[in-house]
């Protein structure tokens, strides 16, 4: 069945009208946002994280290589972000207005799968790694004491952190592809 909505766009069960604009991202202004948004996250990320992790090795606290680890994270999360807009966006481009006839098999594809999961990776590692700083952060004020000295012990504790955000960010991008799930 096919049924108009406000938008000219025609919703459908298994079938697609001639009259369907649909597209991957609809409307101009949201293609255009879309490629500047994912160019600047690429850009701006990329350097960020450089940044942070090229001086890693020059901090002298606990607390600053704390938080110069999880910028980096923090970074390389928003720049996983920025790629997969820009993959959406080149999406769309190859797409274009035949998308509405490919809807199906995209939906259903690999490439879309894979995007999910490069968002859904992105998206979380910035979040546990905005929440891991803001722990650092909370416990360097309330302790009332200045920062100690970078040991191993805590250079050990960074990276734990580190590969414990990546793992559990991949659980969760990758939990939905199983089988049991979909």
């Amino acid at each position: 069945a096919v049924v108009s909505t406000q938008s000219g766009h025609y919703g459908r069960a298994d079938e697609c009208n001639e009259k369907c604009g649909s597209q991957i991202i609809d409307g101009i202004l949201l293609k255009i946002i879309t490629c500047i948004m994912g160019l600047f996250a690429i850009s701006l990320n990329s350097f960020v994280t450089v940044q942070n992790v090229e001086s890693l090795n020059k901090c002298k606290t606990s607390v600053e290589l704390w938080t110069k680890s999880l910028v980096a994270l923090i970074g390389a999360g928003d720049l996983l972000v920025g790629l997969y807009l820009m993959l959406i966006f080149i999406a769309d481009a190859v797409y274009g207005a035949g998308y509405c006839t490919s809807q199906a098999e995209w939906l259903s594809s690999m490439r879309c799968s894979s995007l999910g999961v490069l968002s859904t990776i992105g998206s979380q590692v910035s979040l546990f790694s905005m929440t891991a700083l803001s722990i650092v952060r909370y416990r360097a004020v309330s302790s009332g004491k200045l920062p100690g000295p970078v040991t191993n012990k805590c250079i050990a504790s960074i990276v734990g952190v580190v590969i414990l955000i990546i793992t559990v960010s991949s659980t969760i991008a990758l939990i939905p592809l199983q089988p049991t799930f979909e």
